[in-house]
């Protein structure tokens, strides 16, 4: 309840009722602090008398810290924007401050680990360049200035992490997800609209409906392991025009039925408003209310593989094409490790096919004696689920 938005009357009555009976504060803690949702908590516990004041304190203390570091992120995406508008790049912002200030009429009630920013596949080796030429490196430290690294990467990748002198982490995009045609018409940017940052200035960003799409999407991929990830779909959508939620309601219905989970959850933990009936399988509403609840484990490996085989086939009643759900199972013919080693040229590609059990070799006995390779395998391969 703390994370529905826009709060009302109503919302803030059943949260200090359910307050009023809460036993395990710190585990209360621990779920905000895990699903990052600390700045839509401390909002709607603010006037809450049941909070003991040390629990307070921690939700506060991290929405400030949440708050100061969207600030710093907001700026610096539009300093991001006008560099890359100049060499006539045209960038999205996504899933960061904009939406935030879309969703929550605030930068400062959503939290982000990184700036994440879409550019089109034929400019992303301009655009890395523009990054660095900006102070940012590639997350490893090593700066890729082999313009032949450069292209092997944006061929064989989707995104790649930057991180600045300060700490700030830019994700740069050029495809959204890895599995091609799930998103298809994202690799053209879609549709545009801007968003106002205030003061700071303005940035670019996909559509409203292109946003709850994308949104629904990540959220399955991800298996709303975070909370925050329902939040923005459930803020998003109430924003829009009921025109709009009408055509986002029929897309769910007709095509997508990854947006029709997401709003089936949001209408279950949010309450948000959804007129028409959705369709979405039991089994997999349930599936992802237990990844919500449960926190993640270390997994061995057999953990992972039996995982990924469940996850798959939840997967594939969640995407227009039920094939889709397994591209994830099956193994990469090109490693993104296989590329940093040993850059090629495009016409060249088909040597990493013969060369990729060679190369993991190298990489096992270089990982036992430095163990880099692990980090930015995760970082390379757009694994990552914290945005």
């Amino acid at each position: 309840m703390c994370c529905r938005w826009p709060q009302t009357e109503r919302t803030r009555a059943q949260v200090a009722h359910s307050a009023a009976r809460v036993s395990d504060w710190q585990g209360v803690l621990a779920r905000v602090q895990r699903h990052r949702v600390a700045p839509l908590v401390n909002a709607s516990l603010q006037t809450v008398a049941a909070v003991p004041d040390e629990i307070r304190r921690a939700i506060r203390a991290n929405a400030r810290a949440s708050a100061v570091l969207a600030l710093r992120q907001a700026e610096a995406s539009v300093r991001i924007s006008a560099a890359l508008d100049e060499r006539g790049i045209t960038a999205l912002f996504f899933k960061g401050t904009s939406l935030g200030q879309r969703a929550f009429g605030s930068i400062a009630l959503k939290t982000c680990r990184d700036i994440d920013v879409f550019v089109p596949r034929t400019r992303a080796v301009e655009a890395i360049g523009v990054l660095e030429g900006m102070g940012y490196r590639f997350v490893m430290t090593r700066q890729l200035s082999d313009a032949r690294l450069r292209s092997a990467l944006v061929r064989h990748g989707k995104d790649m992490e930057m991180i600045s002198e300060t700490g700030l982490i830019v994700e740069l995009h050029w495809q959204l997800t890895r599995v091609k045609g799930l998103l298809p018409e994202f690799d053209t940017g879609g549709r545009i609209q801007t968003i106002s940052l205030g003061a700071i200035g303005r940035v670019a960003t996909f559509g409203d409906i292109d946003l709850l799409r994308f949104l629904a999407v990540h959220g399955v991929l991800h298996n709303w392991s975070r909370l925050k990830w329902l939040a923005d779909v459930s803020a998003l959508y109430t924003q829009l025009s009921p025109d709009d939620r009408a055509d986002v309601v029929a897309i769910a219905q007709s095509t997508e039925p990854a947006l029709s989970q997401a709003l089936t959850l949001c209408q279950m933990l949010f309450d948000t408003q959804v007129k028409e009936p959705l369709a979405c399988p039991k089994a997999l509403t349930q599936l992802a209310l237990e990844r919500i609840e449960t926190p993640p484990l270390p997994l061995n490996r057999m953990d992972r593989y039996s995982r990924a085989f469940h996850n798959t086939f939840a997967w594939r009643k969640l995407y227009r094409n039920p094939l889709h759900g397994f591209a994830h199972l099956l193994p990469s013919s090109v490693s993104t490790l296989d590329v940093i080693m040993l850059p090629l040229p495009a016409k060249h590609d088909w040597i990493y096919r013969f060369m990729r059990f060679p190369l993991w070799l190298v990489r096992q006995f270089g990982r036992r004696a430095s163990g880099p390779g692990r980090s930015l395998g995760r970082t390379l391969s757009g694994r990552s689920c914290d945005g």
